[in-house]
């Protein structure tokens, strides 16, 4: 089996809403690995 590596970023209103912490625990539930950041720029970033 191969691994795949996504990359996923989000641009909106992602932060001061929860939304990283939903990724976050969105993912846990489906044995995801990876991690979560706000960006300086204003964007959400995930990788895993």
């Amino acid at each position: 089996m191969s691994d795949t590596i996504r990359h996923v970023t989000v641009k909106g209103r992602v932060q001061g809403v929860g939304y990283r912490a939903w990724v976050a625990h969105t993912a846990d539930d489906l044995g995801l690995e990876g991690w979560v950041r706000n960006r300086r720029d204003g964007i959400l970033s995930r990788r895993g």
